[in-house]
């Protein structure tokens, strides 16, 4: 067996980009909430990015894949979680593309180390504390609740290490869009492009594509919605292309 793949993780192949991820069923795995954000990013190759809260690093290798830019750095609280994204980026070869680091990205000390960036991306927990039940000490819960990091110390890291008209991406629950703009804006993050999801043409949207520039002039542009599925219930020909490793 691969020294880098541990037991009980699997190795999960990245289609249609030939790579290949390591997860675990017992901890917490990407969804499409990530495969979303990263095709909705715009990344240029000159450009270094930084990923908080990277997870098992599939931000880092989507957007690799998609952008191919200079340099990515992951950033990840749970060490564990960055040891298998580490491992991920080393089975695909990306050392020189990609370093994952173990630490809390609300720390400005932290952040400091890494510098600066030209774009910053998060997939963010989803729920506040409180709202919903869960074990606390879980990867689920670290990843699905705001224990580590709520959204204003995201944005205010992100504001921090962005470049002045520097980028930041991110994918919340639609619920929370008041909260998530005033938020954005307290820390000099303007936001420039709003994509709503929505499950199906019968549902209400469950998650927001935001797009921000650091100092950015305000105004904002609301692109058409994306539908997960149509109303037959099957995969909408946007999600095919996004499968098929096109943009949003």
């Amino acid at each position: 067996m691969n020294t880098l793949i541990h037991s009980g993780e699997r190795l999960d192949e990245l289609n249609p980009y030939g790579l290949f991820i390591l997860q675990h069923p017992d901890t917490f795995r990407f969804g499409t909430d990530s495969v979303l954000l990263a095709h909705f990013a715009r990344v240029r190759k000159q450009q270094r990015v930084l990923d908080l809260g990277t997870g098992t690093g599939i931000l880092p290798l989507l957007l690799t894949a998609l952008f191919h830019p200079k340099h990515i750095t992951g950033i990840e609280i749970q060490p564990n979680m960055a040891d298998m994204a580490q491992r991920s980026v080393a089975y695909n070869g990306l050392q020189d593309q990609i370093q994952i680091i173990a630490g809390d990205y609300t720390k400005f000390p932290t952040l400091n180390d890494l510098g600066q960036y030209d774009v910053v991306i998060c997939n963010p927990p989803y729920g506040k504390l409180g709202h919903g039940e869960c074990s606390l000490d879980t990867p689920h819960a670290l990843a699905r609740f705001e224990i580590c990091a709520d959204f204003s110390e995201i944005c205010q890291s992100a504001s921090h290490v962005l470049m002045s008209m520097g980028r930041f991406f991110c994918i919340h629950q639609t619920n929370r869009l008041s909260e998530l703009l005033t938020t954005l804006l307290e820390n000099q993050l303007q936001p420039k492009r709003l994509r709503f999801v929505y499950g199906s043409p019968h549902k209400n949207s469950s998650l927001v594509l935001i797009e921000c520039i650091k100092g950015g002039k305000p105004g904002v542009k609301v692109e058409g919605p994306l539908f997960l599925t149509d109303q037959e219930g099957k995969t909408t020909l946007t999600m095919e292309k996004i499968y098929q490793g096109g943009l949003l």
